[in-house]
Protein backbone atom coordinates (compact mmCIF):
# COMPACT_ATOMS: atom_id res chain seq x y z
CA UNK A 1 0.00 0.00 0.00
CA UNK A 2 1.06 3.53 -0.79
CA UNK A 3 3.04 5.05 2.57
CA UNK A 4 -0.49 7.47 2.94
CA UNK A 5 -2.26 5.42 3.14
CA UNK A 6 -0.28 2.78 5.67
CA UNK A 7 -0.40 5.85 7.93
CA UNK A 8 -3.93 5.66 7.87
CA UNK A 9 -4.80 2.30 7.85
CA UNK A 10 -5.30 2.17 11.53
CA UNK A 11 -7.05 4.85 11.94
CA UNK A 12 -10.89 3.59 12.41
CA UNK A 13 -12.59 5.69 10.58
CA UNK A 14 -10.32 5.33 7.89
CA UNK A 15 -10.90 2.19 5.27
CA UNK A 16 -10.33 1.88 1.65
CA UNK A 17 -13.77 0.22 0.88
CA UNK A 18 -16.22 1.52 -1.00
CA UNK A 19 -19.22 -0.81 1.27
CA UNK A 20 -18.82 1.27 4.09
CA UNK A 21 -16.98 3.75 5.72
CA UNK A 22 -15.16 3.18 9.07
CA UNK A 23 -12.06 0.05 9.17
CA UNK A 24 -11.93 -1.06 12.74
CA UNK A 25 -9.81 -4.00 12.60
CA UNK A 26 -6.56 -2.44 12.53
CA UNK A 27 -7.23 -0.24 15.05
CA UNK A 28 -9.03 -2.41 17.43
CA UNK A 29 -5.56 -4.78 17.29
CA UNK A 30 -3.14 -1.84 18.07
CA UNK A 31 -5.49 -0.57 20.87
CA UNK A 32 -4.87 -3.96 22.43
CA UNK A 33 -1.53 -4.65 21.97
CA UNK A 34 -0.56 -1.29 23.31
CA UNK A 35 -3.57 -2.00 25.79
CA UNK A 36 -1.83 -4.91 27.55
CA UNK A 37 2.08 -3.51 27.41
CA UNK A 38 2.85 -4.81 23.65
CA UNK A 39 3.51 -3.07 20.44
CA UNK A 40 1.83 -2.27 16.89
CA UNK A 41 3.95 -1.67 14.02
CA UNK A 42 2.36 -1.51 10.16
CA UNK A 43 5.16 -1.34 7.52
CA UNK A 44 4.30 -1.49 3.58
CA UNK A 45 5.94 -1.12 0.01
CA UNK A 46 4.04 -0.83 -2.83
CA UNK A 47 4.55 -4.26 -4.92
CA UNK A 48 6.35 -5.65 -1.98
CA UNK A 49 3.84 -6.23 0.29
CA UNK A 50 2.49 -5.30 3.98
CA UNK A 51 3.93 -6.25 6.88
CA UNK A 52 1.53 -6.21 10.30
CA UNK A 53 3.57 -7.09 13.46
CA UNK A 54 1.64 -6.91 16.78
CA UNK A 55 3.03 -8.03 20.05
CA UNK A 56 0.69 -8.93 23.23
CA UNK A 57 2.43 -9.04 27.01
CA UNK A 58 0.77 -12.63 27.56
CA UNK A 59 0.56 -12.25 31.52
CA UNK A 60 -1.10 -8.53 31.00
CA UNK A 61 -4.56 -8.56 32.98
CA UNK A 62 -5.97 -6.47 29.78
CA UNK A 63 -5.10 -8.69 27.37
CA UNK A 64 -8.14 -10.41 25.89
CA UNK A 65 -8.52 -14.16 25.77
CA UNK A 66 -7.08 -15.25 22.48
CA UNK A 67 -9.68 -18.21 22.38
CA UNK A 68 -9.12 -21.66 20.03
CA UNK A 69 -5.64 -20.13 18.78
CA UNK A 70 -5.10 -23.47 16.85
CA UNK A 71 -8.61 -23.29 15.10
CA UNK A 72 -7.96 -19.35 14.28
CA UNK A 73 -4.17 -20.24 12.43
CA UNK A 74 -5.76 -22.93 10.55
CA UNK A 75 -8.39 -20.73 9.42
CA UNK A 76 -5.81 -17.83 8.93
CA UNK A 77 -3.57 -20.61 6.80
CA UNK A 78 -6.49 -22.12 4.67
CA UNK A 79 -8.46 -18.84 4.03
CA UNK A 80 -5.23 -16.34 3.28
CA UNK A 81 -3.26 -18.48 0.93
CA UNK A 82 -1.59 -15.30 -0.28
CA UNK A 83 -0.66 -14.37 3.12
CA UNK A 84 2.53 -15.33 5.37
CA UNK A 85 1.19 -15.33 8.45
CA UNK A 86 4.12 -16.11 11.11
CA UNK A 87 2.27 -16.54 14.94
CA UNK A 88 5.21 -16.36 17.95
CA UNK A 89 4.06 -17.57 21.44
CA UNK A 90 6.95 -16.97 23.52
CA UNK A 91 7.53 -18.18 27.03
CA UNK A 92 10.24 -17.56 29.18
CA UNK A 93 11.40 -21.14 28.91
CA UNK A 94 11.43 -21.39 24.79
CA UNK A 95 9.26 -20.08 21.63
CA UNK A 96 7.06 -21.68 19.22
CA UNK A 97 6.90 -20.32 15.66
CA UNK A 98 3.80 -21.46 13.34
CA UNK A 99 4.68 -19.69 9.79
CA UNK A 100 2.70 -20.39 6.53
CA UNK A 101 5.52 -20.20 4.54
CA UNK A 102 7.64 -23.38 6.30
CA UNK A 103 3.59 -25.20 6.23
CA UNK A 104 3.50 -24.80 2.55
CA UNK A 105 7.28 -26.22 1.98
CA UNK A 106 5.72 -29.52 3.91
CA UNK A 107 2.18 -29.99 2.60
CA UNK A 108 2.16 -27.69 -0.99
CA UNK A 109 -0.57 -25.34 -1.64
CA UNK A 110 -3.08 -25.41 1.70
CA UNK A 111 -5.73 -23.08 -0.21
CA UNK A 112 -9.10 -25.18 0.49
CA UNK A 113 -7.02 -28.09 1.96
CA UNK A 114 -8.65 -30.93 2.30
CA UNK A 115 -9.83 -32.32 6.07
CA UNK A 116 -6.68 -34.22 6.70
CA UNK A 117 -4.42 -31.14 5.88
CA UNK A 118 -6.40 -29.22 8.15
CA UNK A 119 -6.30 -31.61 11.01
CA UNK A 120 -2.70 -32.39 10.47
CA UNK A 121 -1.70 -28.01 11.07
CA UNK A 122 -4.32 -28.57 13.90
CA UNK A 123 -2.92 -31.69 15.51
CA UNK A 124 0.96 -29.84 14.91
CA UNK A 125 -0.42 -26.65 16.41
CA UNK A 126 -1.94 -27.95 19.24
CA UNK A 127 1.03 -30.23 20.31
CA UNK A 128 3.59 -27.53 19.86
CA UNK A 129 1.56 -25.28 22.04
CA UNK A 130 0.75 -28.42 24.47
CA UNK A 131 4.72 -28.30 24.35
CA UNK A 132 5.40 -24.59 25.44
CA UNK A 133 2.47 -23.99 27.67
CA UNK A 134 3.57 -27.39 30.03
CA UNK A 135 6.95 -25.39 30.40
CA UNK A 136 5.51 -22.59 31.68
Amino acid sequence: MEEEVAKKAADPFYTSRKTRKVGLGLSLIQLNAERTGGSFKLTSAPGKGTRLEANFKYSHPDRLPLGEIDDVLVLLAVGLPLVRLIYTHKTPSGSYCFDTEAIRKIVGNIQNSNLEVRKFLREMIVENLREIRAEE
